[in-house]
């Protein structure tokens, strides 16, 4: 959404006084696009990305997402002026962290429960640490409440990160990145820092693959059935029993591999971890 409000005021300067209410007020803090309005005289707009709908069929990005239901809620004609989410941090936010190597890479391991099919295997992240932990340190974030576990030889900071700056802090000082689309995939493009972004067959491209400085590792357009020719936007490997409609059939992955720590969609089985290190590295 920090693309959308900055399109808006690139294109039209002086014309807007734009508030954000957010569930993570913490990535406004320092936008230059963000003053202090009262509720009650302001224009409220509730932002969505209804166009997902459409970007396994199309090529529009999740940036564009906002800014055409900011355009369309707003009556006014929009166009990205950015390619990446924006996050300002100040001088102090900007210094190493204290009790970190010097180097190292950033990574979350999980995902949150509701979308398992992002899953790649527990196994493959570990052989990846293994393997790569006598170059470079690296730093494993998330929280207990979803689905992380914690891997050996990695610096564990679950649950350690409670407040957003905190994690902007360790990823601006990060040599580069490595997760499923999720929160750090952004926070790594918002602060123009490499990431290896594993993607499988679950989102459409370009939606998510089109930050600078980022490799997504996909497998559309595969040999495999199921994203032969389109992703399938699966939720699930196996079902949840929490209730919701997400345990669908529907919903399920076509090709479960199950007989691992966490299930995970054999798209993402078939990303090898050797495949992984070999981008890393371009970053070391």
């Amino acid at each position: 959404m920090t693309a959308a409000v900055k399109s808006l005021h690139d294109i039209y300067p002086n014309q807007y006084i734009t508030d954000v209410q957010s569930f993570h007020p913490d990535i406004w803090i320092n936008n230059p696009n963000i003053k202090k309005v009262d509720p009650k005289v302001a224009k409220v707009l509730d932002l969505e990305y209804p166009i997902i709908n459409s970007s396994s069929n199309i090529a529009v990005t999740f940036l564009e997402g906002y800014m055409r239901d900011l355009s369309e809620k707003l009556g006014v004609r929009l166009h990205l002026t950015t390619n990446k989410p924006l996050i300002y941090l100040s001088e102090e936010e900007k210094k190493p962290p204290e009790g970190l190597p010097l180097q190292y890479v950033v990574f979350m391991a999980g995902t949150k429960k509701d979308y398992q099919a992002k899953q790649w295997p527990i196994e493959y992240y570990q052989e990846v640490v293994n393997k790569l932990k006598n170059r470079i340190a690296f730093v494993q974030f998330g929280k207990s409440s979803d689905k992380h576990h914690e891997i050996k030889g990695a610096i564990n900071l679950i649950d350690k990160t409670p407040h957003l700056r905190q994690m902007f802090q360790i990823c601006n000082n990060a040599v580069a990145g490595l997760c499923p689309v999720t929160l750090l995939q952004h926070v790594m493009a918002g602060l123009d820092k490499p990431c290896v972004t594993l993607v499988g067959g679950r989102e459409g491209l370009p939606w998510v693959s089109a930050y600078p400085k980022q490799v997504t590792i996909h497998r559309i357009g595969s040999s495999l059935p199921c994203c032969k020719k389109q992703a399938c936007w699966k939720s699930r490997v196996v079902p949840s029993h929490d209730g919701t409609k997400l345990d669908h059939k529907d919903q399920m992955c076509r090709l479960p591999v199950t007989d691992l720590i966490e299930p995970v969609g054999k798209c993402m089985l078939d990303i090898t971890p050797e495949e992984v290190i070999r981008h890393l590295e371009t970053y070391l």
